[in-house]
């Protein structure tokens, strides 16, 4: 990330513990898995624990398959849930998220330094290109308004949540 706020910067270590607490693989060792040609992920945390923290993974492989895996703090005794999206989907939410400028956009501004908002880790991968964004998404308004939007009505699956 680049050019972070200086309030949202310190969320960014935190979020990527959560993946690396659940063993996962970061969004650039997966996009140099053979047949990966699309990585994205969304990290999720709960400022008032009102539901556990997640990290769901979609991955786009060359043969066609297509397929979220998210993983819940504390929850499922560290299982998985994974889903099966279709390529129409895929295809609308990647236009609707390149559409925003994600890969040059920074960090949502403002974002409050204390834990008093929920935030959102957003990465994308491709080869050896990755990019992530923090973004609250309560608080989110223009370009971060829309990455936040592609994720609720395009790939709700990445943020399910589990009480």
């Amino acid at each position: 990330m680049t050019n972070a706020s200086p309030l949202s910067h310190s969320h960014a270590p935190a979020l990527r513990a959560l993946a690396e607490r659940l063993g996962l693989p970061t969004v650039a060792q997966l996009a140099r898995t053979p047949g990966a040609s699309a990585i994205y992920r969304v990290t999720v945390h709960y400022h008032d624990r009102r539901a556990k923290d997640s990290v769901a993974t979609l991955r786009k492989m060359g043969t066609g398959e297509i397929v979220i895996e998210a993983f819940f703090d504390r929850a499922l005794n560290q299982k998985s849930l994974s889903h099966h999206v279709s390529r129409d989907q895929f295809d609308t939410f990647n236009a609707a998220i390149l559409g925003t400028g994600f890969d040059r956009l920074d960090d949502q501004p403002d974002i409050p330094l204390y834990d008093v908002v929920d935030v959102w880790l957003v990465e994308r991968a491709a080869g050896t290109f990755t990019h992530g964004i923090l973004v609250a998404p309560k608080e989110a308004q223009d370009k971060h308004g829309q990455v936040v939007n592609a994720i609720r009505h395009g790939i709700p699956e990445m943020i399910r949540v589990i009480a």
